[in-house]
């Protein structure tokens, strides 16, 4: 079973990924903000991470920079998500594996987190 973090300032989406995460069989963990996040991932390395761009203490975009900078967390696929196609056009400026323009369809999340998921199992 692959383990998410899903990283998103809305309670209500969070509980929606959780739900349709579990349903499909991943081991799902949330975070509210950078610092959530930040205190998951030193308990826990999930094998992929979702990650909002707008966040409200922080940009995803450089949080996604600072994550893939990290020697722990460097090859953790991230998938940037946003409602503002605009941002999302740069996401390899910013070192993300893949982006999610919200609104989304669930066969569209599943079918990139998986190709993210079986790449890196093919690096390892």
């Amino acid at each position: 079973m692959s383990q998410v973090l899903v990283i998103d300032d809305s309670t209500e989406l969070l509980e929606m990924f959780e739900i349709v995460l579990i349903k499909n069989a991943f081991d799902v963990r949330t975070a509210l903000n950078k610092n959530q996040a930040l205190k998951k991932l030193a308990t826990n390395v999930p094998d992929i991470i979702l990650l909002d761009i707008f966040l409200r203490d922080d940009d995803g975009r450089t949080f996604c920079k600072e994550l893939k900078s990290h020697e722990l967390y460097h090859s953790i696929p991230i998938i940037l998500m946003s409602s503002n196609a605009n941002k999302l056009k740069d996401y390899q400026t910013f070192l993300a594996d893949d982006y999610l323009e919200k609104p989304f369809s669930i066969r569209s999340l599943l079918e990139k987190m998986n190709n993210l998921l079986m790449a890196a199992h093919h690096v390892l």
